[in-house]
């Protein structure tokens, strides 16, 4: 493995893993595979029970790694709450963040750290092209919509904003400040990319490098998968926590707004503002129907479904943590 050029930016490279066995062993190589080295390597694994923990450690004394800060939670606590412990034993300037299903392609170190010299300006964030394979790792010709970037020609604070968006986790890096300057996310929130694309480019620029740099991994235990043979109400549990999670992404949101208001502007903020706001609304609900692969004919359906209580397709259809949110905007001066 090449060594890390401390010319260039130091960048680490941290991995966040949660019953992954099967796919960890093709993760790690990938990272220690890069043709360029990253200044650091971090696994933080939250509380795996398939034997993550046994098959890291066979690898690494097979393999001969003696670069990797490992920690091994004994209890699963959820991912952001994982992300968030991670964080402070991060050095680099910038970090290069991979799930343990997924595979790093050899060059991403190396495009990173070049188009962040190339930006003429600080990069605050980023992400690149993705390959999609199986849970076997062929490779998938559909699957997913290609991340070209006619697609995400606007990555700017209010286009994120509007359209309730972000960039693809599976292939982000990002800059210290979006950690050391809005502290720590919401351990509730599933969809850490949402809050982490929306501080780096709340902070300033952000790229897309056009080369494939991830071979993300679709199956089963993806954020968003979705079983639908296991039947209509393990749907609705698994959009319950979808639209949860996204009504706390909309409401850290307006709190990351509010520790930036001063840098950014009055107009500016009060924009971006609106357009988190407005995501607290029955719009949301829509987005996290199709965001979680449910279709809303399919939500229809669970009217019909006598196992299931009115009450509780109400709570499908129209559940959010208001206090959560109502507390948030509190803070902001909003009503």
């Amino acid at each position: 493995m090449n060594e890390p050029n401390l010319e260039r930016a130091k960048i680490s490279f941290v991995m966040l893993s949660y019953n992954h066995a099967p796919f960890i062993g093709a993760a790690l190589a990938g990272a220690y595979g890069q043709e360029e080295a990253p200044f650091e390597y971090i696994l933080r694994d939250d509380g795996s029970t398939d034997g993550t923990e046994v098959v890291v450690k066979e690898w690494v004394n097979r393999e001969g790694i003696e670069n990797l800060q490992a920690i091994f939670s004994p209890l699963n606590q959820g991912m952001m709450r994982s992300l968030n412990k991670a964080i402070p034993l991060i050095r680099g300037r910038y970090v290069v963040f991979a799930a343990s299903d997924d595979i790093s392609e050899p060059i991403r170190i190396k495009e990173v750290a070049q188009s962040i010299e190339e930006a003429g300006e600080t990069v605050y964030g980023g992400y690149g092209d993705v390959l999609t394979i199986d849970k076997s790792g062929k490779l998938l010709e559909s699957g997913m919509e290609p991340w070209t970037s006619k697609h995400h020609i606007r990555l700017d604070a209010q286009s994120i904003a509007d359209n309730f968006s972000g960039f693809l986790g599976a292939s982000s890096f990002y800059h210290r400040d979006v950690f050391d300057v809005f502290g720590k996310i919401n351990g509730k929130i599933l969809h850490e990319d949402m809050v982490l694309n929306f501080r780096a480019a709340l902070l300033g620029k952000v790229i897309f490098i056009e080369k494939k740099l991830v071979r993300y991994r679709l199956h089963d235990g993806n954020v968003h998968a979705v079983n639908t043979r296991l039947g209509y109400e393990l749907e609705v549990k698994h959009a319950n926590k979808i639209w949860s999670s996204l009504a706390h992404v909309a409401a850290q949101r307006c709190e990351d707004l509010h520790r930036v208001r001063s840098a950014i502007g009055g107009t500016k903020h009060a924009q971006l503002l609106q357009a988190c706001v407005m995501w607290r609304s029955t719009w949301r609900m829509k987005h996290a129907i199709i965001s979680s692969r449910i279709s809303p004919w399919r939500v229809l359906h669970l009217i019909g479904n006598p196992k299931l209580r009115t009450g509780e397709i109400c709570k499908a259809l129209f559940f959010r943590p208001k206090a959560r949110i109502k507390a948030s905007f509190r803070l902001l001066g909003i009503t």
